[in-house]
């Protein structure tokens, strides 16, 4: 197939795999988490301007889901989130595929479309009412939209930067942040002249698109907001060495009054854990991102103990044959083994794609920053999988620039033993 027909290929294998795991995964289309049913009433709420107090989040997905929850009833709404959101993965897998295309070649966008398009995480997070789906797709379409600026850039291109990237940090707001690196993507790019009237045409289609719910909280609860809150008890967390653990845990350890729901100062208590020991602080956060980084994201999807205390286990204690047929026989040993194999081929490949990329970093800065950002915003608050999953694509089209040029090697290097004239090699 010409490339043109390789790349609808990877889109309807990537949104087969969504819709055939919505109609066969054996859970019921309808059926919600808390945190679904959360977002689904919230965002009711928030369209009817009827929410019961201040929302401490991002409110895109709010509206996403609620627009649905008011037309719709609940469990036909559910069904059409899933469904979209299905759509909305396979539309990131195409925008991965031209970022892959664009920074190396067509085969590295493939292998990486590949990469997201089956990866059992990816499908799997597509079918949930979580803010993953609509945050990747708007953030790989402004890398994307990014990405093709050079070397001309219309303002609307600019602009329409800025609106994209704006839009996902109105879903979630870690990428408040972010346009700096892609301000200085732009001076790497062009002359100052030309990179900094670029930078503020980018800069204000992003500040306008967050301006709206900055107003309506101003407006209505007399907050200032940018994006949404919770830096400063995602900052205390991280200094806690059990970190989240639910509602009651987070009020005991920040000591707050029962009788005083409001009186949550994550900001002074976290400021003061850091400094009665900012060296604890600093590994407590090394380690606590390292196990986030480590750790696949959607393993607790499937039932069963975990793979990696299961094999810790067998490591520790048994190490004998009988013992490891035991534990691959064990419940959902299979499909979650799945998950390690596809991380850690997308994190062991991506680290060496940057290596081997370090030469030509200006082409792939904005993955670097990508990276680079997420793993800095998250050393200093606090981490879980989920958390780090928006960075996953990345890795893996650094991992498919590493798996092309080793494919490369091994074919030049076959083609010159295979052209070589018989008995030349005894010559």
């Amino acid at each position: 197939m010409n490339e043109r027909r390789q790349l609808i290929a990877l889109l309807l294998c990537a949104l087969a795999a969504r819709f055939l795991f919505l109609l066969f995964s054996g859970a019921p289309s309808d059926a919600l988490s808390d945190d679904g049913l959360w977002y689904l009433q919230s965002g009711a709420d928030l369209l009817r301007a009827a929410e019961p107090g201040p929302l401490h989040t991002a409110p895109l997905y709010l509206v996403f889901t609620g627009l649905f929850a008011t037309l719709l009833p609940q469990s036909a709404a559910i069904v059409v989130i899933k469904w979209v959101q299905a759509i909305l993965s396979t539309l990131t897998v195409g925008m991965v595929y031209y970022l892959g295309r664009r920074i190396w070649d067509h085969r590295v966008g493939m292998v990486a479309g590949m990469g997201l398009a089956l990866g059992p995480a990816f499908v799997i997070d597509s079918a949930a009412v979580v803010t993953e789906p609509l945050f990747m797709f708007l953030l790989f379409a402004a890398l994307a939209c990014c990405a093709n600026l050079f070397p001309g850039g219309a303002d609307k291109d600019l602009a329409l930067v800025g609106v994209l990237l704006g839009l996902a940090t109105l879903t979630r707001a870690v990428l408040l942040a972010f346009p700096a690196a892609l301000v200085i993507y732009l001076f790497i790019q062009w002359d100052w002249r030309r990179a900094l009237r670029s930078a503020i045409i980018l800069l204000l289609a992003f500040g306008l698109t967050l301006l709206p719910w900055t107003v309506y909280n101003l407006i209505k609860w007399e907050r200032f907001v940018i994006a949404g809150e919770g830096f400063a008890s995602f900052l205390f967390f991280g200094a806690q060495e059990q970190g989240w653990t639910g509602p009651a845990a987070s009020d005991e350890a920040l000591g707050m009054d029962p009788a005083n729901p409001n009186d949550r100062d994550y900001a002074g208590r976290a400021v003061e854990a850091i400094g009665a020991d900012p060296v604890g602080w600093v590994w407590l956060r090394l380690r606590n991102l390292g196990e986030a980084l480590l750790q696949p994201h959607n393993t607790a999807y499937y039932p069963g103990e975990s793979l990696k205390a299961a094999a810790a286990r067998w490591l520790g204690e048994d190490r004998s044959w009988d013992g490891l047929v035991a534990l691959m026989q064990s419940e959902s040993f299979w499909p979650k083994l799945a998950f390690y194999v596809c991380h850690f081929a997308a994190l062991i490949g991506g680290l060496a794609g940057m290596v081997l990329a370090r030469r030509r970093w200006r082409d792939a800065f904005l993955l670097y920053a990508a990276i680079g950002y997420l793993l800095a915003v998250h050393l200093v608050i606090y981490a879980i999988p989920r958390y780090l999953f928006p960075a996953e694509p990345v890795w893996w089209l650094f991992a498919a620039s590493a798996l092309v040029w080793a494919w490369e090697r091994v074919r030049m290097r076959t083609l010159r033993h295979t052209s070589e004239p018989a008995g030349s090699q005894g010559a």
